[in-house]
């Protein structure tokens, strides 16, 4: 299966910024891209790619102004499910190697301490390893409207579960929310 993604942000810039940009593709197991995500900028400015411990990132100086960014990709997937593995199983954090802790740490997008009461509310009780992870997935998809693209002045895993809507990064980051409380 073949899936295009990619996107156009506008920014307007009331100065002269220097920006850090987290919009490269990371390709999962059985995952190819067939045109890459070149990020493209209008006004041109210059870019500097990096990779750091999680992703390849970009960092770019701009002008004042309007500031538009762009990709546009081809990615090849089977299209089959992942494979459901009930048997795994739920370590508490003493036993995760240390290249994973940073996956837990906390995000700007997700209020840890605001949700994590409803989080232990929905899902303390769940089956550990693979039965918490599904009920908090099935809940992502059964209580939540999908959105096309993001609203304006919206930007975080709070906002997603009062209003129960978002678009797909939103609710990314409310079930990886949840599985962290």
């Amino acid at each position: 299966m073949k899936i295009r993604f990619g996107y156009e942000l506008t920014y307007w810039m009331p100065s002269a910024t220097y920006m850090i940009l987290m919009l490269h593709s990371q390709p999962g197991s059985g995952q190819r891209l067939l045109r890459p995500d070149i990020l493209t900028v209008e006004p041109p400015v210059p870019l500097r790619f990096y990779v750091d411990g999680l992703e390849t990132r970009d960092s770019i100086g701009t002008t004042r102004g309007p500031l538009r960014l762009r990709a546009d990709a081809l990615i090849e997937d089977s299209g089959e499910p992942e494979r459901e593995v009930w048997s795994a199983q739920e370590h508490p954090l003493r036993e995760l190697p240390d290249e994973v802790l940073v996956y837990l740490l906390s995000s700007r997008y997700c209020d840890t301490e605001i949700l994590m009461a409803d989080a232990w509310r929905l899902f303390g009780q769940a089956p550990r390893g693979w039965g918490r992870v599904q009920a908090i997935c099935d809940f992502v998809q059964s209580a939540c409207d999908v959105w096309v693209s993001a609203r304006p002045n919206h930007s975080d895993s709070l906002g997603d579960f009062t209003e129960r809507r978002g678009v797909c990064r939103d609710f990314a980051h409310l079930a990886s929310h949840c599985a962290d409380a």
